[in-house]
């Protein structure tokens, strides 16, 4: 290929890997992941619970670091943005709460999920918000029976009485989730722990933080989740060496093509006798070779 359509083939194969590489600043995934976390969000455990309208106190839909510490501040009446220091630190990527109503009997449901770029960030932000619960003034301890669910923590939290708050919370892959039910007059422990093991049975083995890029293969049973920090590290190395290919083209230098050893160009008398195959001609004592003059270019 000739050194013009080599430099567009290049540039263009420079480009696309310069797209690929910014560009992957987005969520990626085979299976087409939504931007929010709505989905791996478990329904209500009945058709009549009403999803809440979002307000200070009432966290509906997608949250950052700063939106969540803010609803904890107004729940508690008090300042709490400190948590949001803690989401941060780390790795939180984002969040999505959902809060139901059930008519009639005004039951209170609550699921959250924090994403963060790394399982141990989950696993920190987990035991922050179990060993967090367990010191509260209104912790009444476990739920009787406990649950199945591999690690989670489970509490029930009451300001009087008997009733109050049913809380499960536990890590999967890399994010974390927590199911909380609230009711004044009815014990929902075995409702809290039916739904969070919905929770745990729905949610992905893996959720992609955006940033990152991954590849999806659904199995039988199992999701197998591939974050492709390899994949990128080899674009990177592809595009460093792309970018070398043509610095090193750029600056490579034309030679001239080597012209063949000859014997020194010796004037020809016009009179001179030539061999009849007009490669040599006589000096008077030997044959000569004729030698032609090089060219300029």
């Amino acid at each position: 290929m000739p050194w013009g359509g080599t430099s567009r083939f290049i540039a263009a194969a420079t480009l696309a890997l310069l797209a690929v590489v910014i560009c992957g600043g987005v969520s990626v995934a085979a299976d087409g992941t939504p931007a929010d976390l709505r989905g791996v969000l478990a329904p209500p455990p009945a058709p009549d619970y009403i999803e809440a309208t979002p307000r200070d106190d009432t966290l509906d839909g997608a949250f950052d670091a700063k939106r969540y510490a803010d609803f904890v501040s107004a729940v508690n009446e008090d300042d709490d943005s400190g948590l949001a220091t803690d989401l941060v630190a780390y790795g939180f990527s984002r969040g999505y709460g959902l809060t139901w109503i059930q008519r009639g009997t005004r039951y209170y449901l609550e699921e959250f999920v924090f994403e963060f770029r790394f399982a141990a960030g989950a696993r920190s932000w987990f035991g922050d918000e179990k060993d967090g619960t367990a010191t509260m003034d209104v912790y009444r301890g476990e739920l009787e029976g406990g649950t199945t669910i591999p690690g989670a923590w489970t509490a029930r939290i009451s300001t009087s009485g008997t009733f109050g708050a049913y809380r499960v919370g536990f890590v999967k892959g890399n994010a974390y989730y927590e199911v909380s039910i609230y009711s004044s007059t009815t014990d929902l422990t075995s409702v809290a722990l039916k739904q969070a093991q919905a929770q745990y049975d729905l949610a992905p083995a893996s959720t992609t933080p955006p940033g990152l890029i991954s590849s999806v293969v659904k199995g039988k049973g199992s999701t197998l989740t591939a974050v492709a920090w390899v994949a990128g590290g080899m674009l990177t190395v592809i595009l460093i060496g792309t970018v070398v290919i043509i610095v090193l083209l750029m600056t490579r230098r034309r030679r001239p093509a080597p012209v063949p050893a000859q014997g020194m160009y010796s004037d020809i008398p016009m009179h001179a006798t030539r061999s009849p195959d007009g490669a040599y001609w006589w000096d008077g004592v030997t044959w000569r070779p004729v030698v032609p003059p090089r060219s300029p270019y």
